[in-house]
């Protein structure tokens, strides 16, 4: 059997088990999913058709996916009022939906309560005296930062995770992973939620600068979230080391509720990318912003496969289960792993057109910066595909 029709027969088998789980009767978790993801969309400025990211703040238009997402939405909502009619603008959409969220969200059984302190501040002489070039972007982000922070009220804060914070990161591939917390003032308005948006979308040149083959951009969370908060968008965990991108120490209080949709979907959505990138001609792989995507989202499904069964881990702590649960594909995440640490990744671009959409940045880069491949590509992808099909083959059996 060739690639293509192995990619698609797994494809297919995961596809039908998901479609079990998303249909057009009301489900509060379901509709939490797709409203969360459009606020990451909006708030990320990644609502626009991709022609038309270059002529920013020009809107032409939502893409399809983002269409997607509003059609069902107003289908489930629908289910609950049937004389519900969609807004005109996607911002009157998203309040009008924010609220209504809040309303239904009483369903949901709360699991525990977690407070979470958060250190700060953000220090820039430390983050300079250990590398001035290759920080300067994210020193320059937190100046940004407090700037725009005296001027729109909308964001209480931001926190940076993972290894930026631990030092423990590995150089040109590390993402910058931020959390951004919006207070209720964000969706008082068509104007606030547009201001906040601009903030967020300020930052993401400084963020895109940092890094430019970053492959997601801020982690956006609201307080309704922190009320019925999913640990399937974001572990608790990752803020127990988090850094206050901002002046002294905060804290935090998440209520935590168990969501079996949302673990769902972060794997689905995972798996869906790694049989789409198994099947790229080797040629595109010299891009480094889809290799490091490839990589970047290989590493990761060790964590999503943990969460699914309860366990909310690390990316180091999930590495255990490569052994004992994946046994004969332990060699393909070592070869990831290694992969990873000698990326041959050079910053390209140290300035930012003002015409250029943020988000574009890393297709662009991608492209100036090319690189011969220094393993075997056609082994990797032959690797990743056998141990997809048999992970799905395995996963389905289980959930069904």
């Amino acid at each position: 059997m060739d690639l293509v029709n192995k990619i698609h027969m797994s494809f297919e088998k995961y596809n039908s088990f998901l479609l079990i789980r998303s249909h057009d009767e009301w489900d509060v978790n379901q509709f939490k999913y797709l409203f969360n993801t459009l606020q990451y969309l909006y708030f990320n400025s990644l609502t626009e058709v991709r022609s038309n990211k270059v002529f920013l703040p020009i809107n032409l238009g939502s893409n399809s996916y983002v269409t997607h997402l509003v059609l069902k939405m107003e289908s489930l909502r629908v289910c609950i009022e049937p004389d519900y009619k969609r807004e005109k603008s996607l911002e009157e959409f998203l309040i009008s939906n924010y609220i209504f969220l809040y309303k239904h969200l009483g369903l949901i059984e709360i699991k525990k309560t977690k407070n979470v302190s958060i250190k700060g501040p953000f220090d820039k002489d430390k983050y300079l005296n250990a590398d001035q070039e290759y920080f300067s972007p994210l020193v320059n982000m937190f100046d940004k930062h407090l700037e725009l922070k005296r001027k729109i009220n909308s964001i209480d804060c931001m926190l940076l995770t993972n290894s930026l914070v631990s030092m423990d990161y590995v150089k040109g591939f590390s993402d910058a992973d931020f959390v951004v917390i919006l207070n209720e003032s964000a969706y008082d308005s068509v104007k606030s939620i547009k201001l906040a948006r601009k903030y967020i979308t300020e930052l993401s040149k400084c963020l895109y600068l940092f890094d430019p083959l970053q492959h997601h951009g801020f982690f956006i969370v609201n307080r309704i979230q922190m009320s019925y908060y999913s640990e399937a968008m974001y572990p608790l965990l990752l803020f127990e080391n988090a850094l206050n991108f901002g002046i002294g120490d905060i804290g935090l209080e998440f209520k935590c509720i168990d969501d079996d949709f949302e673990k769902d979907m972060a794997l689905y959505n995972s798996l869906i990318s790694l049989f789409r990138y198994a099947n790229i001609s080797n040629d595109k792989y010299r891009n480094m912003f889809l290799l490091k995507r490839y990589i970047s989202t290989l590493t990761l499904l060790p964590v999503l496969y943990a969460q699914r069964i309860g366990d909310y881990i690390g990316k180091k702590d999930a590495f255990y289960l490569i052994s004992e649960f994946f046994g004969r594909d332990e060699e393909l995440f070592n070869q990831a792993s290694q992969i990873r640490k000698t990326f041959p990744y050079k910053r390209k671009i140290n300035s930012f057109p003002q015409f250029l959409h943020p988000s574009l940045i890393n297709q662009l880069h991608g492209n100036l910066f090319k690189s011969d491949l220094w393993f075997d590509m056609d082994e990797f992808k032959l690797s990743t595909i056998t141990f997809l099909d048999n992970f799905v083959d395995n996963y389905v059996h289980q959930r069904l």
